[in-house]
């Protein structure tokens, strides 16, 4: 809710804001961070769950 505040407040002054969240990108190397397949599933679950929105 805080990323639309900003553009709000920003806009009348001609500041545009561009916002990105953060979160990993299923790749490889990601993929290659686990040592196992348990530490693998946790890893994608949170992936899917830690991330604000």
């Amino acid at each position: 809710m805080a990323r639309h505040n900003w553009i709000i407040d920003h806009a009348p002054c001609g500041i545009s804001l561009n916002v990105l969240s953060p979160g990993a990108t299923s790749t490889p190397g990601f993929h290659g961070l686990a040592h196992s397949q348990e530490m693998e599933k946790e890893l994608l679950r949170q992936r899917t769950h830690g991330w604000p929105a």
